[in-house]
């Protein structure tokens, strides 16, 4: 068993990740290691992170995002208090939102000071670049301001578990910016 997956749903989500993920016979095992890494140094399990990757995997993947820097963004959820498989499809919605925003959205995301469709526009191809963008423009806020956006663009369920990940993503000491080091310093 791996982190709480019996060793069935643990093959699954080998499998699967290989898929969604493109990864080499090698690499699975590169895989394997990071996700007892990230497991080892943060709160989320290997079980959990198996499981919630392949939900957001396909979309994470055409934004330019490697399962490190999912694992990452799982991680800073699970330190906002949002399980991982909970944060892995919170994140395939929103993603998608933020991706491809209502007009009301980002019309009243830009009564914020916030053009989401530029931020979009300047990180295609690189989710990470998307998210750290747009903590940036949100840091400009007040806390109110700052869940009003984030209830305007994700929507009311999805706000306080993206709110998780922009507080806590890639932030200096955090869980999530130990990953994205080990993502810089790992095997492919």
């Amino acid at each position: 068993s791996l982190g709480a997956v019996d060793q069935t749903d643990a093959l699954k989500g080998v499998i699967s990740l290989q898929n969604v993920y493109k990864l080499s016979t090698s690499d699975v095992g590169n895989a394997m290691n990071f996700l007892s890494s990230a497991q080892a140094s943060t709160s989320a399990t290997m079980g959990e992170l198996i499981q919630a990757m392949p939900k957001v995997g396909p979309l994470a993947v055409s934004l330019g995002a490697s399962y490190k820097q999912v694992v990452a963004m799982l991680v800073a959820m699970r330190e906002g208090g949002i399980g991982a498989v909970e944060g892995a499809n919170a994140l395939k919605t929103s993603l998608q939102r933020l991706v491809s925003p209502t007009k009301a959205a980002a019309t009243e995301m830009e009564g914020f000071g916030i053009n989401i469709k530029s931020i979009v526009a300047q990180n295609a191809g690189n989710l990470v670049g998307m998210i750290e963008s747009l903590q940036v423009a949100l840091s400009k806020l007040d806390p109110i301001a700052k869940s009003q956006a984030l209830t305007a663009l994700f929507g009311k369920m999805q706000a306080v578990r993206m709110e998780a990940l922009l507080n806590n993503f890639n932030v200096s000491g955090s869980q999530s910016a130990k990953i994205m080091q080990m993502s810089i310093l790992s095997n492919p």
